[in-house]
């Protein structure tokens, strides 16, 4: 789980930023916040005094362009930069570096990213106290030509941050240091200035254990949905097709009028006579496989449905369900953009609800959202600390949640939504209707004179 995300310098992102999940200790002395609807928590580490109270779910909601998707962005630049760190050549730029454009001093200075998470290791290196699920901190500080500092910490029993590994701008892979708690493999692994140590060590099989496993979270543990990811007809993997009956039972649970899902295999050949001829892509993605979704006709008989015949939104709440059980199943992350633009506002609310139940998601997944769907923003789907907020102030985004306003004046069974539509948590567009018909009303009347 992610406990806080940092992002600083990045897109409309110009000052540090933070979106956390992290809501208290059980042992604090303020752990009366634990108490608005528990069940929507996960508390890491199990069964440990010194657990935290963490959110499973996050919307995210503002104005258009107020930055809500550059949060989804960023961690999709985080994860691309740690992906594809360890091919880049010497001297080559890191495309992930987009810094704040809207200030001279901003266009100079680097994009920070900062993940909070916990994540599975093996504890053979790490003090006796540490428990499973471990908490790590990762830092990143880069612009287009190089990384000007890296580091990750963990964790210890006792809640104090313990150094692994640091590297600033000066540093070569000589001379990174590393604490007495990195062990377990190779330590100095040659990297050029512009890539990521953490990139290096983590494709390294000599590397310790642990690096290579905090690498495999951060890159593959960590699903952002965005744009077009869910459209289109999608060629099952053999994993993916032994989930066919419980997918298909989904999609009529949710009433879409399919009954089961089925794939076929085509003759090999078959395959063979027209793979010359077509593009390899298109061979690979629509031919070697059909899927058909099953429907019950008046008489009783099954019709086979092919994909082009079926809804655009049954096809991507198909696809979305096989990210939906492995996220559940290995207790993932998801970053989602505009959530409720793939699917029906009910759709949406089930998403929401299955993250929030304890039990359905009981590996303590995530959901991290950007959404305009107002008729979420009630009580009892959310809390408070799970409702933020994107605002541009003064050209940039800044982030904050319903519980950032003070306790007496926001309530946990305030009406969220009518307050926010009536501008008191901000994050609305500023929009004049006066001011925009009158604007067109001349410009309309420009282009009749012209025609005329």
């Amino acid at each position: 789980m992610i406990v806080d995300f940092v992002i600083k310098n990045y897109r409309s992102f110009k000052n540090e930023q933070v979106l956390s999940s992290y809501v208290g200790k059980v042992s604090s002395p303020n752990a009366h916040v634990l108490k608005e609807h528990p069940e929507y928590l996960s508390f890491l580490p199990n069964e440990s005094v010194t657990s935290l109270g963490l959110l499973r779910t996050i919307a995210i909601y503002g104005a258009n362009a107020a930055g809500k998707s550059n949060t989804i962005s960023a961690m999709v630049a985080l994860g691309q930069l740690l992906r594809t760190s360890t091919s880049l050549e010497e001297g080559e730029s890191i495309a992930q570096y987009d810094p704040y454009l809207l200030d001279n001093a901003s266009k100079k200075t680097p994009t920070q990213f900062e993940v909070e998470f916990f994540c599975n290791v093996k504890l053979d290196h790490l003090p006796q106290k540490t428990v499973n699920p471990v908490r790590f901190l990762y830092r990143i500080e880069f612009n287009s030509k190089k990384i000007l500092s890296e580091s990750l910490s963990f964790f210890s029993g006792n809640n104090r941050a313990i150094l692994l590994f640091d590297r600033t701008e000066e540093d070569t892979w000589e001379t990174i240091r590393f604490s007495n708690y990195y062990k377990g493999g190779q330590r100095k692994i040659p990297f050029f200035p512009n890539q990521s140590y953490l990139s290096k060590a983590g494709s390294t099989a000599a590397a310790p254990n642990f690096i290579r496993e905090v690498y495999r979270y951060l890159t593959r543990q960590i699903i952002c949905i965005t744009g077009s990811s869910l459209w289109g007809e999608r060629r099952l993997s053999e994993d993916q097709k032994e989930q066919l009956e419980t997918v298909g039972e989904l999609l009529h649970l949710i009433d879409t009028g399919v009954e089961t899902v089925s794939v076929t295999s085509i003759r090999p050949s078959v395959l063979e006579k027209y793979k010359q001829a077509i593009p390899t892509e298109v061979f690979i993605n629509q031919l070697t496989q059909r899927l058909y979704f099953n429907h019950l006709a008046s008489d009783g008989s099954v019709v086979k449905m092919d994909p082009k015949h079926v809804s655009e939104g049954t096809l991507r709440f198909f696809n979305f369900t096989f990210y939906l059980l492995e996220v559940l199943k290995r207790g993932l992350v998801v970053f989602f953009d505009e959530l409720e633009s793939q699917f029906h506002p009910e759709i949406v609310r089930l998403i929401v609800r299955l993250f929030n139940d304890p039990r359905v998601n009981t590996n303590h997944a995530q959901l991290f959202f950007t959404t305009h769907s107002v008729d979420l923003m009630k009580p009892e789907i959310f809390r408070r600390d799970q409702v933020w907020f994107a605002e541009k102030q003064d050209g940039a985004t800044k982030l904050y949640s319903i519980s950032d306003f003070e306790g007496a004046k926001v309530r946990s069974n305030s009406p969220y939504a009518e307050w926010y539509l009536e501008g008191r948590f901000g994050a609305l567009p500023q929009v004049n209707y006066l001011t925009i018909a009158d604007f067109l009303v001349d410009q309309l009347s420009q282009g009749s004179n012209n025609a005329a």
